[in-house]
């Protein structure tokens, strides 16, 4: 999501759950969108930020903390104070957790057991994502999908590197990715995934149509398996959307 502008939207408080809305999401996604309403809407900048601080401290992406918690805690002094002391624990304990990983890595590649370093490739890059390392995620998952015996393994590690794409604003390599990822046999809660990654590649190309069509071809099985990119809700509301502004009369 980009914030380059400075326009306000007005929403009314009494008909807007914030809180409800930011509990949809998952991973770096909920930390962008509160990072928008923070933004874009005057009347919930505190309560986002509020949300925004608490869904940093869950997870072990100081980098960001720091860069947010040092801009609000500057501009509200009263309401927000950067915890030293939690970026310190958390940093400890993500060095302890890097070290596990990587010996499981090195203990895998000397096995030569190709699962097992395709999960250790894996799972190092979800730490390294979690960490807001992204580039080092991307590349992880690049190698553990040349690790991949299954269909399934290899739709599921190009979600993981369409996600980092899209976080990167990366559309284009999302697009190719998703391409790849195409051949996934009928497990339908991935098709659905499938199905819509390319809609919001297609909705950032402002394909409309394209985008309305994969979108409406979603399951409902998909349920909160995706929370990392979209919602249920959010894919009903731009399926509904774009169809409205893009389908003729008959069909709809």
């Amino acid at each position: 999501m980009k914030m380059e502008d400075d326009i306000q939207t007005q929403i009314s408080t009494d008909v807007f759950n914030l809180d409800s809305y930011a509990a949809q999401y998952d991973g770096h996604t909920k930390l962008v969108r509160l990072q928008f309403i923070a933004h874009k809407i005057k009347a919930l900048e505190l309560e986002a930020y509020d949300l925004l601080e608490k869904a940093l401290k869950t997870g072990i992406n100081t980098q960001l903390y720091y860069q947010i918690l040092k801009k609000i805690s500057a501009q509200f002094p009263d309401r927000f104070e950067y915890d030293e002391n939690w970026v310190k624990a958390t940093e400890n304990a993500s060095i302890q957790r890097r070290d596990s990983l990587e010996y499981a890595q090195s203990d895998a590649k000397s096995k030569m057991v190709k699962e097992s370093i395709r999960s250790a490739y894996a799972e190092m890059g979800r730490f390294q994502y979690s960490m807001g390392n992204f580039n080092d995620a991307m590349k992880l998952f690049l190698r553990s999908r040349e690790y991949c015996s299954t269909p399934n393994h290899f739709c599921y590690m190009n979600l993981d590197i369409f996600t980092v794409s899209i976080d990167c604003d990366k559309y284009e390599h999302a697009n190719n990715i998703v391409i790849k990822a195409s051949d996934c046999g009928s497990n339908i809660v991935l098709l659905s995934k499938l199905r819509a990654a390319s809609g919001i590649v297609s909705l950032n190309a402002a394909d409309y149509k394209t985008a309305a069509l994969k979108f409406l071809a979603v399951s409902i099985d998909l349920g909160k398996h995706f929370t990392t990119a979209i919602t249920c809700e959010d894919i009903a509301l731009y399926g509904s959307l774009l169809s409205i502004a893009t389908f003729d009369r008959t069909e709809l």
